[in-house]
């Protein structure tokens, strides 16, 4: 994974009560938002936020404040077929 070169990031996994699925955050120091597009098939980056909204339930960027960073987080949820919630929506915002 290449995240923002040149910086520390830190990564974050949790399991969603009841067995709902999990919550993927990537947090680091730059306050430069990344960008949801799709650019030139031989580009060698910059495709990532499309692949994570393809893949995922839900997803969102949340900027700290004062310009200290931001964490990019993503949820992929258990279907209702394998004992899921069909009633849980993911949550905008991070976790405690």
């Amino acid at each position: 994974m290449q995240h923002v070169p040149d910086r520390r990031g830190q990564t974050f996994i949790f399991r969603l009560p009841r067995g709902e699925g999990v919550r993927v955050e990537v947090a680091d120091s730059s306050p430069v938002m990344p960008l949801a597009i799709t650019g030139d098939p031989l580009d060698d980056g910059g495709r990532g936020l499309v692949l994570v909204n393809a893949v995922t339930d839900n997803w969102g960027i949340i900027k700290r404040w004062g310009g200290g960073g931001k964490t990019v987080w993503f949820e992929c949820l258990t279907p209702p077929e394998k004992r899921g919630s069909r009633f849980r929506t993911a949550r905008p915002g991070p976790r405690p």
